[in-house]
């Protein structure tokens, strides 16, 4: 499993409910959740029951994921400077 983890921003591919379950938490905690979009999945798993669930920010093409991360960075800050 990869989990790339920078300040609170999460990207998981894990699959089915174990990923989807963990996004979901750190999601509820504050952090800038992503995950990958349907039709850039080989498998549509764990992005499928996250998105029943609610569990995240942003949903992205494999493309967008490291754009959409620095993106969260900026969200943590301003949320950081309220």
């Amino acid at each position: 499993n990869i989990i790339f983890f920078l300040r609170n921003i999460y990207c998981f591919d894990w699959n089915g409910q174990d990923g989807a379950k963990g996004l979901l938490e750190r999601h509820k905690k504050g952090a800038y959740t992503i995950r990958q979009d349907e039709e850039n999945s080989m498998v549509y798993g764990m992005p499928r029951v996250d998105h029943e669930m609610g569990g995240c920010t942003k949903q992205s093409s494999v493309f967008e994921i490291g754009t959409d991360m620095i993106r969260g960075l900026h969200f943590l800050q301003k949320q950081q400077t309220k």
